[in-house]
């Protein structure tokens, strides 16, 4: 465990949640000690930008066969971490993973540069790059968003707090869009959100005050009315943009 422990030391969570992340995975590898492949963290937790009372903890757990009878062994323990602690392991098989990751770039993109090995061996190094799959489910991804987001207002609208939580989880969609995005386009990997902005608006020509507003109003704690339908505007306006936009990038 002493590995594992270095690697949980990296990343950038309160010391109290490195401390459970360590029990959870001793949790872990002591049920599936000899099917366990690896124990991968990724997202918020590795960028920087994780917060405690918001933010999951993801983990990509790879396991070298697996069925769903197996999850029955762990679907307890893995409830009651995301109960403490946000914890939110994704559970697949090395075989699943393989066989899908193209369909899927856009996510493989993201976790290749932001991710963090706490055990095991490194599948994602392998994992074959396929720039217009990439692009595609970009494409793919952005006009679904655009195709739900009326829908999604009108069925919240007066709510503000389920307002709130569409436009929290749509902008973080769209950060990751315009990541993958940006890649496409300069073939560089922008880390964080304010990165994303100033790329995205120098080279896509996203309006970079208006995503900045979005972004800060995921965490506002009671935003009001018209600060809520001028963000549902704002992201309506960048995603068809950025539709727009991926059209025009060669892949």
């Amino acid at each position: 465990m002493n590995a594992i422990n270095a690697v949980i030391d990296t990343l950038n969570v309160p010391p109290a949640v490195k401390t459970d992340l360590s029990r959870f995975i001793q949790e872990l590898i002591t049920l599936y000690r000899e099917d366990l492949h690896s124990i991968t963290a990724f997202g918020s937790s590795v960028r920087g930008e994780y917060r405690e009372k918001t933010s999951d903890l993801n983990l990509l757990v790879v396991y070298h066969d697996l069925e769903i009878a197996d999850l029955a062994r762990v679907a307890e323990v893995a409830r009651r971490w995301q109960r403490k602690r946000n914890f939110a392991p994704r559970f697949l098989s090395k075989r699943n993973l393989v066989d899908t990751a193209r369909y899927f770039q856009v996510d493989v993109l993201h976790l290749k540069h932001t991710s963090a090995l706490l055990f095991g061996h490194d599948i994602l190094g392998g994992l074959p790059e396929s720039l217009p799959d990439m692009r595609w489910q970009i494409a793919h991804e952005t006009k679904k968003i655009r195709m739900r987001l009326k829908q999604q207002f009108w069925r919240t609208a007066g709510d503000r707090a389920a307002m709130a939580a569409v436009i929290a989880r749509r902008s973080s969609s769209l950060v990751s869009l315009l990541r993958a995005t940006l890649y496409l386009a300069e073939r560089q990997y922008h880390e964080t959100p304010w990165q994303v902005i100033d790329a995205a608006s120098r080279n896509l020509g996203i309006d970079a005050g208006a995503l900045e507003r979005l972004l800060a109003l995921k965490h506002a704690a009671r935003p009001n009315a018209a600060e809520l339908n001028e963000a549902f505007t704002a992201l309506m306006n960048i995603i068809r943009a950025l539709d727009a936009k991926i059209e025009t990038i060669p892949a």
